[in-house]
């Protein structure tokens, strides 16, 4: 053993083969997932074949190119509650159906990241809003416990939020009112903005913020189990 294997995460061999087994059990039932592409923050329902140990993930007709060599997806584990996570080696290949997809290696463990990184879609909540004193109300597309991504709808809206340039805001979820203290730009992508944010902690934003995002995974989970 190096020296650098003292620093490696010790995943035993059990989560190995739960992940194997249960993700062969997904391939069989066909069961869909939920899955989120991580550069992009793009979210999207997939089902998954297992071949080996090389996992193919069904690609939506409007995500034919924008899944690339080297890119990261993950959804959480229905069975653990826990995240998964790994990259695709193969970016794209024709189905005999008409349908694309895409291939990565099968993960011997589950995600080291935290849920804080994995965003819950919105787009589909019309009373999810970014608000900003003097710049309007925003539709909310996604969300997770330190970032969320808005609609702009203009281009001219996009001047409106520099990046890297922070400012207040106003998360509104109907009962859920959530003050931002820092509100900071940090990507732009198709008249949207992608933001990291910082509550107010001497509020009770953070609480609220954690039973928002409980309910928006539950009816997300609810909505998936139903087709």
């Amino acid at each position: 053993m190096g020296i650098l294997d003292l620093f490696k995460p010790d995943h035993s061999a059990a989560e190995a083969t739960e992940i194997a087994v249960e993700i062969e059990r997904l391939s069989r039932e066909k069961k869909p997932l939920h899955m989120e592409l991580e550069e992009l923050h793009t979210h999207f329902q997939t089902v998954l074949s297992l071949k080996g140990d090389v996992i193919m993930v069904a690609k939506p007709p409007g995500m034919a190119d924008q899944i690339l060599r080297g890119a990261h997806l993950r959804f959480i584990a229905p069975w653990s509650g826990k995240e998964i996570r790994f990259e695709v080696s193969t970016p794209n290949i024709n189905l005999n159906s008409g349908g694309s997809a895409c291939l990565c290696a099968l993960p011997d463990h589950y995600s080291d990241s935290s849920r804080q990184s994995l965003r819950i879609e919105t787009a589909r909540f019309n009373n999810v809003l970014f608000k900003v004193q003097g710049r309007g109300q925003f539709r909310v597309l996604d969300l997770s416990e330190s970032g969320f991504r808005f609609l702009v709808g203009a281009k001219a809206g996009l001047e409106m939020f520099p990046l890297g340039r922070p400012f207040p805001g106003i998360l509104d979820a109907g009962r859920y009112h959530l003050p931002l203290e820092r509100v900071i730009p940090r990507v732009y992508a198709k008249m949207t903005v992608g933001c990291e944010f910082e509550l107010e902690e001497a509020s009770l934003a953070r609480k609220h913020l954690h039973q928002l995002i409980d309910y928006l995974e539950l009816n997300e989970e609810t909505r998936a189990a139903n087709g």
